[in-house]
């Protein structure tokens, strides 16, 4: 996990605690979003994933500026995509940081992942990027 998360903070820009928060965020939505099944492999595949959820818990914050935006893409996109990007603002990211990080953590998950699950978590990680507007 430790490879995975220097390799988010380098792509991004971030340090490797956000980063970690960052993804323990990603994972947290996966988790509520996917069906119980695919949920749980998700979080079997993937190490270390009940301590990122943990991180991004224990770590979140308001969201800002990025918490404003998510709030006015809701009214427009409805509520999951937008969610995702709310619980990454909450994780500290800025929407230019999301855009750089949202892809990177979806290719470094699905390295872990049986090809059906990352389809699955493409699909709903897709849709959140495509509804943040660019920084």
């Amino acid at each position: 996990m430790d490879e995975i998360l220097k390799s988010l903070a380098q792509h991004t820009g971030i340090d490797v605690a956000t980063a970690r928060t960052a993804l323990g965020a990603v994972m947290t939505f996966l988790k509520e979003h996917l069906p119980e099944g695919v949920s749980g492999q998700l979080m079997s595949a993937v190490p270390e994933s009940q301590g990122l959820v943990t991180s991004f818990d224990q770590n979140k914050t308001g969201g800002g500026l990025l918490g404003m935006v998510t709030g006015m893409a809701t009214k427009v996109f409805g509520g999951d995509t937008s969610k995702l990007l709310d619980m990454l603002g909450k994780s500290g990211l800025s929407l230019t940081q999301v855009h750089a990080f949202l892809p990177k953590a979806l290719e470094l998950l699905k390295q872990h992942l049986p090809a059906e699950v990352a389809e699955k978590i493409s699909g709903l990680v897709s849709g959140a990027l495509a509804a943040a507007p660019k920084a």
